[in-house]
């Protein structure tokens, strides 16, 4: 209900698909997948994963749909004009970020306008 009130053009996730670190993330896939499929509804999802996730979890995310940003980026186009999401991976329990790799290839273009996704932003200040 909530996702049906709302207009947007493009939905992130930002990490940590289960709680704490309490078992496998794997015990929110159904409801995972079922948000998914009403958000897919609206538009595209873009992810990263969080310090509590795995790569598994990522394979998964990419069965239903979902683009996972692991050090990468993806170009959204409109007409003539593009912005870049780049999304590092977790840069603080596992310090597995890399922004060269997230910014390979785009520090030259026309139009340079990045978004990033960190899940962990306090730590990411103390990178800088």
């Amino acid at each position: 209900e909530l996702i049906n009130k709302e207009n947007f053009d493009l939905c992130c996730i930002g990490g940590d698909y289960k709680f704490k670190n309490i078992g496998t993330p794997f015990i929110a896939q159904d409801f995972i997948k079922e948000l998914v499929s009403e958000i897919k509804e609206k538009t595209d999802i873009i992810s990263i994963l969080g310090n509590n996730d795995q790569y598994e979890f990522a394979q998964f995310l990419d069965s239903i749909g979902v683009k996972v940003l692991i050090n990468d980026k993806l170009e959204i186009k409109k007409e003539s004009e593009s912005i870049f999401i780049c999304g590092i991976d977790d840069a603080s329990y596992y310090g597995a970020h890399d922004f060269e790799e997230a910014l390979e290839g785009i520090n030259n273009t026309n139009n340079p306008f990045k978004i990033l996704l960190s899940h962990n932003i306090c730590n990411l200040l103390q990178l800088i």
